[in-house]
């Protein structure tokens, strides 16, 4: 496939599956997880939260302690406003997929909340070879410069563009965990030790796939899918 094409069918798709989630939290109510399905949208504050991390550790390695701690307080709160943002996933850890670098997968069944921080979205089949998806791929580009993104989702369902999407999830609960505890070792002067605690966060990210289509309900055309298969990004 060529990859400009393939990049400018990613870019539509993931402004779209962007645009629908945040049309979605703006809502007067929200939607439940059982009328989204498994795809949700990505938590804003996860994101943050992992991105204070990063910053974090940056400034523990340039020896800039007070931003770390800045960073890591931020992180804190960004991961207790996520608790209530309506957008983790029940998994068990067995149930996703790990990095290379990251070691063995993961075993345990126990179903916990994952918090859905990153998402990569690609077109399956070649729709150069359909004129008609083409003309739908067009159409729904034309949509959503014009802001109707609902329009340009189920342009691209009634063509039946397979879309597939890839998540990055953080275990709520123990990331949570290891960030008050990196917080408590910056007070104690631990940077090193806080360092490592928050790498162990980052470590802590796992990934999976689901299967993505459009469907629709009271509130509107949303999302939805299940997870077929697990798989690690290959970015």
């Amino acid at each position: 496939m060529n990859v400009k094409n393939k990049l400018a069918k990613s870019m539509l798709v993931v402004a779209i599956v962007a645009a629908c989630s945040s049309a979605a939290i703006a809502a007067n109510q929200a939607p439940s997880a059982n009328e989204l399905g498994s795809f949700q949208a990505l938590s804003t504050q996860g994101q943050r939260a992992f991105t204070d991390i990063s910053a974090a550790r940056l400034e523990l390695f340039q020896g800039q302690t007070k931003q770390a701690v800045s960073h890591v307080k931020d992180a804190q709160q960004a991961l207790k406003l996520a608790q209530s943002d309506n957008t983790a996933l029940k998994k068990a850890a067995s149930e996703l997929q790990v990095k290379d670098n990251q070691g063995k997968a993961d075993t345990s069944t126990t179903v916990t909340s994952w918090l859905p921080i990153w998402g990569d979205t690609v077109v399956q089949d070649s729709y150069m070879a359909s004129p008609q998806k083409v003309k739908a791929v067009a159409d729904a580009n034309n949509k959503l410069k014009h802001g109707d993104a609902k329009g340009a989702a189920e342009t691209l369902r009634l063509a039946d563009v397979d879309i597939d999407t890839a998540i990055a999830l953080a275990p709520l609960k123990q990331t949570m965990t290891d960030v008050d505890q990196a917080a408590k070792q910056l007070a104690s002067d631990k940077f090193y030790e806080a360092n490592l605690t928050l790498k162990q966060v980052q470590d802590g990210v796992r990934y999976a796939s689901t299967a993505l289509d459009f469907t629709a309900n009271k509130h509107g055309l949303q999302p939805a899918g299940s997870f077929t298969e697990t798989v690690s990004p290959s970015s």
